[in-house]
């Protein structure tokens, strides 16, 4: 997949399509420039959402990162996966956030132990992975005991 031909979903409309299916139409403001903006083919929108799918692991420590399928680093556990455009405001709505920002899994950065830290993040993703499936999760899916991370 070559970086112009990523799926996209247009904001507008909702039709989803590769993003060299783009139509370019010049810029109606500024037309003695040769300024021209890439539109849904459907609708002639200018705004889309990036559909790449993406995963999100956690550390024992509880920090959550966020990255491309198959770079997750060792040592981590996957806790989600899902479109580009979701999958970071969705994880981070449902974790717990650092004084700096970066979300974590509550309770276990608090974890005395391995085992307690273990047990706050089955029970974190237990709670998360009750909405997989449903409108509002925009695709993205919680993997749980329940429902494992499976590599492919």
């Amino acid at each position: 997949m070559s970086d112009h031909d990523i799926p996209v979903q247009c904001c507008r409309c909702r039709n989803k399509h590769m993003e060299s299916e783009r139509v370019s139409v010049p810029d109606s403001k500024y037309k003695n420039l040769s300024i021209s903006h890439a539109v849904c083919p459907k609708c002639g929108a200018r705004s889309y959402f990036d559909l790449r799918p993406q995963i999100a692991w956690c550390f024992a420590s509880g920090q959550i990162e966020f990255g491309d399928v198959g770079a997750e680093p060792k040592g981590a556990i996957v806790i989600a996966s899902g479109p580009k455009a979701n999958l970071k405001a969705k994880v981070s709505a449902m974790a717990r956030l650092s004084y700096k920002g970066t979300p974590l899994v509550p309770g276990v950065p608090e974890s005395e132990s391995q085992d307690d830290a273990a047990d706050q993040l089955s029970k974190w993703l237990t709670w998360c992975s009750k909405g997989n499936g449903k409108k509002g999760h925009h695709g993205v899916v919680f993997y749980s005991e329940e429902n494992p991370y499976v590599v492919s």
